[in-house]
Formats: structure tokens, sequence, C-alpha cells
């Protein structure tokens, strides 16, 4: 076996992975610009990802962000309850 055509063909494999892996490199770091990633806002985050949603207002609007009912809670209950014991209230 032909040593010296085994060592130039490795040599040639070894140098195109290693444009290959330099460029993929270098796309990475183009595309995880810190400073162009904290200029998009959300809604062309969205956009980017073809995600849609209805027309949202600008109106500020001030209250809970959750809420509940009250719900009054009877013996019939927590009689159907697997062990009304556990129940407290």
């Amino acid at each position: 076996m032909d040593w010296r055509k085994t060592e130039i063909i490795f040599i040639i494999a070894f140098l195109l992975l290693d444009i290959f892996l330099g460029v993929m490199f270098l796309n990475k770091q183009a595309t995880n610009d810190p400073d162009k990633l904290g200029n998009d806002t959300l809604q062309d985050h969205l956009k980017t990802d073809n995600i849609t949603y209805p027309e949202l207002s600008s109106k500020e609007v001030y209250g809970e962000v959750f809420t509940a009912d009250k719900v009054t809670i009877n013996e019939k209950d927590v009689s159907n309850l697997k062990n009304p014991n556990d129940f407290t209230y």
C-alpha cells in the first residue's frame, strides 16, 4: 500500500474538515451576536417563527394576574370525596 497517497488523502480530508468547522463556527458566532439579539422585540421573534396572534390593545391594564371564583363547599361535596378526613375547611 502506498502510504504517501494515504497521507495526502488524510491531509486533504482533515483540511476540508477544518475549513467546514471554521465556517460553521463563524456562522454561529454571527448569529449569536448579543447586540443583535438584544435589539429584537418579542413581536419580531414571533414574526420570525411565523406565530400569529390577534391585535393586542395598547391600553394599560392594572389588576391581579390571577383570578378565582369563590365557591361554597357544603357537606354533600365533602361526603363525595374519596377520603373526607383529608379535606380541611
